[in-house]
C-alpha cells in the first residue's frame, strides 16, 4: 500500500491517535510523492484520510495492492477525472458524488459484487440519500456535520451560532480558517443569513458572498487541512469538520465542536467508480471489502436533527454559480 501524504490530522480524518500533537504535526510536513505501481488498485481520496488498517487488511486478505492519491478537495478529485486520470476507486462527498453522475464521470455500481450493502444502516441505503436515492452510483463510507471547531484553551466563551463565529472570527483576525469547500461554506453564510443552505437565488447568493468576503479578510487561510493548523498551533478557531474535532481531541487537544444555532448540515462521504476505471472488478472488491469491514456508523441519537440537513443537490447551473462565487471569495 502506498500514499502521498502521511496518515494525519485532517479531512474526515476518524484516527485512532495514539501521539501527541507535535508527532501529528511533523507527520504533515512530510508527504511522500505517489508513483503508481503496476497491478494496483488505484484509489482518489481526500488528504489524510483514514483507513490504513484497513487497506492493509484488504491487501493481505486479497491479494491485491492500494495505491492512494490524495486531494485537497472534491472539485480537485473531479478536476482530475475531466482531466483522465485513471482512478479505480474515488472518494467524493455526496453533492459531488450528483455532479459526477450528471458529468458521465462515474459508473454504476453492481451492486450483486457488493453483498455487504445491507449490512449498512437503513439510514444511509434504500432511498434514503437524496444524492443517490436508488443507491446507484455510490456506497457510503462516512459522515458528520459541519460546525465550528474551537481551542477551549484559548477561546473564552463557546460560540453558540454562526454569527458568533463571524465576531469571534475578527476578535482572533489571523488565527482562523475554514475548509475548502463551497457547499459547507457557502451553507454557513446562508445559514447565517436565515436562507436554506440550498438556496440559489442570486439575491441569497450575493448576500453570502458579501458576508464571506467580510469573513476573509479575518482567515488564515482556506484549507481542508486546518485541522493541522490548529494542531501546531497556527489556528485557534475554524468553520469545519465533527471528524475533525474529535481527531483533535483524540490527539490530546483541548477541543470544542458546536452545531450552530441556526442550523448546519450533515455530510457524506461515499466511494464511487470512475466511468474510466480500469479496473472496475476489483474496485467491486475493494468497496465491498471496506463496508463490510468497517461499516457506516448509526447516527448518534443525541446530535441535534433539528439543526441538521443533508447537502442539497443542485443542479449544474447552480452549481456553477456557487462555484464562482466560491472561486472570488477564495481568491479574496
Amino acid at each position: 500500500m502506498s500514499q502521498d501524504v502521511s496518515t494525519t490530522l485532517t479531512r474526515r480524518s476518524f484516527l485512532k491517535l495514539a501521539v501527541g500533537a507535535t508527532a501529528a504535526t511533523a507527520a504533515l510536513a512530510h508527504p511522500r510523492v505517489l508513483s503508481w505501481g503496476t497491478g494496483e488498485l488505484r484509489v482518489g481520496e481526500w488528504v489524510g484520510a483514514d483507513g490504513s488498517d484497513l487497506l492493509a487488511g484488504y491487501e493481505s486478505r486479497l491479494g491485491q495492492s492500494v495505491s492512494v492519491k490524495a486531494h485537497a478537495s472534491n472539485e480537485d478529485i473531479l478536476a482530475t477525472l475531466r482531466a483522465g486520470e485513471q482512478y479505480d476507486v474515488v472518494v467524493l462527498t455526496a453533492y459531488a458524488v450528483a455532479q459526477g453522475v450528471d458529468e458521465g464521470l462515474i459508473q454504476p455500481l453492481d451492486r450483486s459484487r457488493l453483498s455487504n450493502f445491507s449490512r449498512l444502516p437503513i439510514e444511509f441505503r434504500d432511498g434514503h440519500r437524496p444524492h443517490d436515492p436508488e443507491d446507484a452510483f455510490s456506497a457510503p463510507k462516512a459522515w458528520g456535520t459541519t460546525g465550528i471547531l474551537y481551542r477551549t484553551d484559548v477561546v473564552a466563551a463557546p460560540p453558540a451560532s454562526w454569527a458568533d463565529f463571524w465576531t469571534m472570527a475578527a476578535q482572533h483576525s489571523g488565527r482562523v480558517y475554514a475548509i475548502d469547500s463551497a457547499p459547507d461554506v457557502i451553507g454557513a453564510a446562508l445559514w447565517k443569513l436565515g436562507y436554506p443552505p440550498g438556496d440559489i437565488h442570486p439575491e441569497s447568493l450575493d448576500a453570502a458572498r458579501a458576508e464571506l468576503l467580510g469573513l476573509r479578510k479575518h482567515l488564515a487561510g482556506i484549507d481542508s487541512n486546518c485541522a493541522a493548523k490548529i494542531a501546531n498551533g497556527q489556528g485557534v478557531l475554524a468553520l469545519g469538520w465533527s471528524s475533525d474535532a474529535a481527531a483533535l481531541r483524540a490527539a490530546g487537544l483541548p477541543m470544542g465542536f458546536v452545531i450552530p444555532a441556526e442550523g448546519s448540515e450533515v455530510w457524506e462521504d461515499d466511494y464511487c467508480i470512475p466511468a474510466s476505471a480500469s479496473n472496475p472488478e476489483a474496485a467491486h472488491e475493494f468497496i465491498n471489502y471496506m463496508i463490510g469491514a468497517s461499516p457506516i456508523a448509526v447516527p448518534a441519537h443525541d446530535l441535534p436533527f433539528a439543526r441538521l440537513m443533508a447537502h442539497t443537490p443542485l443542479d449544474p447551473e447552480a452549481t456553477a454559480a456557487r462555484d464562482k462565487i466560491w472561486q472570488s471569495v477564495r481568491a479574496g
